[in-house]
């Protein structure tokens, strides 16, 4: 087993492979180690690298840590992977700045909208008070109309009185 290496550990030796950094430290932290790694007792026993005591001992951590570094934007990877990175970060700030613009013109449509539910509210209470006197003029119309109707009645009658009182007039002084 000391000959062969894992498969994980063939990915990282590719330089092409986009989590290749990754993929290594989770694979120190694992129990399936590759073959150049020294044994814990080797480390502790080495009086030429005392590093590998404080890396031992942040051995539980490593596979937290390789999740955490994509997100702290700690650069790992080949200079291509960092070309994809600065990239993703260029598409991030732009959508970024597109998501602001369109946060900017939701507000002036939030605002549009406000005033001319206003201009609408103060429209509706200017129509219902133009209905409210249209009503109040009818009513005066028709009362008007029926007073009119009254007085032509009784200018009516008055004038069949008058005809008739002429009429009578007229025969009482041809005779």
């Amino acid at each position: 087993m000391n000959d062969e290496k894992p498969a994980s550990a063939c990915k990282a030796s590719q330089p092409n492979s986009a989590f290749s950094q990754v993929d290594r430290l989770i694979e120190l932290a694992s129990d399936n180690r590759p073959a150049e790694i020294l044994t814990p007792e080797e480390a502790r026993n080495s009086k030429e690298n005392p590093m590998w005591k404080v890396l031992l001992q942040l051995k539980p951590l490593l596979p937290h840590l390789a999740r955490l570094l994509p997100l702290l934007g700690i650069e790992l990877g080949s200079p291509q992977n960092a070309g994809l990175s600065n990239e993703l970060r260029q598409t991030v700030a732009r959508i970024q700045a597109i998501q602001s613009n369109v946060n900017t013109a939701v507000q002036d449509q939030s605002l549009q909208l406000k005033s001319l539910e206003e201009e609408l509210t103060r429209l509706r209470v200017a129509s219902e008070k133009q209905t409210a006197a249209q009503t109040e003029l009818l009513g005066g119309v028709q009362a008007l109309a029926r007073l009119v109707r009254a007085a032509a009645v009784g200018f009516g009658v008055l004038l069949v009185a008058l005809l008739v009182m002429t009429g009578v007039l007229l025969a009482h002084v041809a005779h």
